[in-house]
């Protein structure tokens, strides 16, 4: 279900099978892919990704942190660092150390992290 909010922003209640809502995501704004260009692996910080999209999702993973970032063009994964190979210190921010990009097309991706914890936005309520 999708509704736009008195702020212009776009509500989206997910419900499962038995018709209840199991997620509500407020999103000012889907970006495109390549506004996520600025991100490099091994500078780029969680914190700055964090400012940059209001809209981030966290990953229920213990031991690895992992962003998601619902796009126009599908879901980019960001997974990060928290460790300095080089001395050995654990980081105050940690870093980009892997982006993947899923489009539209892959999903369901039958990988049940992902298709449990990222709700799926049909592309003409993207726009």
């Amino acid at each position: 279900m999708f509704s736009v909010a008195y702020d212009g922003s776009r509500v989206f209640v997910f419900i499962n099978k038995n018709k209840e809502p199991y997620k509500i995501l407020v999103i000012d704004e889907i970006k495109n892919k390549s506004q996520y260009d600025f991100i490099e692996v091994g500078k780029t910080t969680k914190n700055e990704i964090l400012n940059y999209d209001e809209n981030t999702l966290f990953m229920p993973v213990s031991s690895v942190i992992t962003t998601a970032h619902i796009t126009k063009e599908g879901v980019l994964l960001v997974t990060y660092d928290n460790f300095d190979e080089f001395s050995g210190m654990i980081l105050d921010d940690a870093v980009v150390k892997s982006i993947t990009f899923y489009n539209n097309s892959d999903f369901p991706l039958k990988n049940s992290l992902i298709d449990s914890n990222i709700p799926y936005i049909l592309e003409v309520d993207k726009k």
